[in-house]
């Protein structure tokens, strides 16, 4: 059975691209609970005032070792994907947010298996992921993306000298250059077939979506319901035209 993969940099919305897919009954559901019902429920009407749940709630149909013997989702190694995923009677969607460390990684898996990646074409997307990604994780205790070495010690004296507010825009402002220039490079390294822009599912080109998903990964999915998630996903973020009013644009 070839499985299938959806990869995505950090706020590029690959779980929601995954769940769409899920949508589909050609593909495997572990659960008991009907698909879409059970999908809904990661988007529930509370992420809109409290969008630091979002990743929580987002794992909940995760557990990728539980179910299928094996978790990509930070680690694209082929050896250990043969060697411990389970079969089944339907492909299994994994999720990876990885692959933009290694795109050898990558591609290894994608010469086996549909492998497709969510990402902005635009630089206006680009900076609809920064905020999704900040907003989530929450900009006071996200990753350093600062400083290499004595992370800690450099946080702390930087915090103490500038304050935590000026510490929030650099470190912003460092991700997104590293966000920006990972994109680059898959741009320059992939081929167009394998993307699927972030801009499709932000500005509600949602026929384009299904249509891509079910061409790439030669599945049916339910347009009613794909658009139900779509839509409801969409409504707990920000207006678009609000992108960039925010304090760290």
């Amino acid at each position: 059975m070839v499985n299938f993969l959806v990869c995505g940099d950090i706020g590029a919305a690959s779980n929601l691209v995954k769940n769409i897919i899920l949508l589909s009954n050609d593909v495997y559901w572990p659960f008991a609970e009907p698909r879409l019902e059970k999908i809904l429920k990661q988007y529930p009407e509370r992420l809109k005032s409290n969008k630091q749940e979002w990743i929580f709630l987002e794992s909940k149909i995760g557990n990728y070792k539980e179910y299928y013997g094996i978790d990509l989702s930070h680690e694209l190694d082929w050896e250990q994907y043969e060697k411990n995923v389970r079969p089944a009677d339907k492909p299994i969607v994994f999720i990876n947010h990885s692959f933009v460390y290694d795109l050898d990684n990558f591609y290894s898996f994608l010469r086996k298996m549909p492998s497709l990646i969510v990402m902005p074409i635009t630089d206006f997307g680009l900076e609809w992921q920064i905020r999704a990604y900040c907003e989530k994780k929450g900009v006071e205790i996200m990753h350093n993306f600062t400083f290499e070495t004595d992370i800690e010690e450099q946080k702390t004296n930087f915090i103490k000298t500038y304050g935590l507010g000026a510490w929030c825009k650099e470190n912003i402002k460092n991700l997104k250059c590293i966000v920006e220039n990972r994109r680059n490079h898959i741009v320059k390294n992939i081929d167009q077939n394998h993307i699927i822009p972030l801009e499709w599912l932000i500005e509600g080109n949602d026929t384009s979506v299904v249509g891509k998903l079910q061409n790439y990964f030669d599945v049916h999915i339910d347009k009613k319901e794909a658009f139900n998630v779509l839509q409801t996903w969409r409504g707990l973020h920000w207006p678009l035209n609000d992108t960039l009013n925010w304090e760290y644009a």
